[in-house]
């Protein structure tokens, strides 16, 4: 009888058991899918994240390059409206001063008129020859000054390892020195003075004497300017070296050509024995 009921007590039991392993199982899986579900969440939160950031990296670049744009824009703008108002007063100065000059020279009997003329005319050579310097940016030019000089190094001679001597260095044309800048800056500003030259352009000249004398009488400016100086003439070299090898390579394609079209034309008539120019062993160094 006991048994009995132990049996009828254990089947209750065991499917208590199992439902209670069941229920738990399923929350274990749905505390899992939560969790899954959760990480998965995170993950393409910073995806997401990391995406605006980029993106926003990347706007952020260009944006500062499109300011950095817009500013070099409009630095240049004011430089040309700079450039052009300098121009249009120099022009100005210019047209007032030679219509001072014309109303004296109205005022001079003939022989005067014709002195006023000629020394003129060598004031418009001085000041041309100033301004077309400033245009090429030569400063030495402007001053009226040839910077060329000449140093040969010191040379150490070994006569057969015995005797041993140094030939020292010569220079053959002397160094520009700051004492000369001075001296040619007095001369040429007093060449080119508005109340000396009757040029129209004689103060745009002499601004432009002024400026050239205040660079080569710094050695900081001088230096610097002495080295873009130099670059440039290397860049102006290297491009003609360029425009020559260029136009020597068209010739010579021309001239392959108009041989080639010759001979086609000429057939049996032309030179017997091919090509006695010996033109395709001929080779163009570039």
């Amino acid at each position: 009888m006991l048994g009995k009921r132990s049996n009828l007590l254990f089947v209750p039991l065991t499917i208590f058991v199992a439902w209670s392993t069941t229920i738990s199982l399923c929350a274990t899986q749905i505390r899992a899918d939560s969790v899954e579900d959760e990480y998965v969440r995170q993950v393409i939160e910073e995806d997401q994240d990391h995406y605006h950031d980029e993106y926003q990296y990347h706007a952020t670049d260009e944006e500062a390059a499109r300011q950095q744009q817009n500013f070099a824009d409009q630095e240049q703008i004011r430089q040309e409206k700079e450039e052009r108002a300098a121009r249009e007063a120099s022009e100005r100065v210019a047209a007032e001063r030679e219509r001072r000059f014309e109303a004296e020279v109205a005022r001079m009997n003939e022989e005067q008129k014709k002195l006023a003329l000629k020394q003129k005319k060598i004031d418009g050579k001085k000041v041309r020859s100033v301004l077309k310097a400033s245009e090429r940016n030569n400063l030495y030019e402007v001053l009226g000054i040839r910077n060329l000089s000449l140093k040969l190094p010191p040379r150490e001679v070994n006569l057969a390892g015995v005797f041993r001597f140094t030939i020292p260095g010569v220079t053959l044309l002397k160094e520009l020195s700051e004492k000369d800048i001075r001296k040619q800056f007095r001369k040429r500003a007093m060449d080119v003075h508005p109340d000396k030259n009757r040029d129209g352009r004689a103060q745009e000249a002499f601004v432009a004497v002024e400026e050239a004398a205040s660079i080569l009488s710094d050695k900081k400016l001088r230096k610097q300017y002495d080295l873009e100086r130099k670059l440039h003439r290397s860049d102006q070299v290297e491009g003609y070296r360029r425009a020559v090898r260029t136009a020597i390579a068209y010739v010579w394609a021309m001239t392959r050509r108009t041989i080639q079209v010759t001979k086609t034309l000429l057939g049996p008539f032309f030179l017997a024995g091919g090509d006695s120019c010996g033109t395709d062993n001929i080779i163009l160094n570039k």
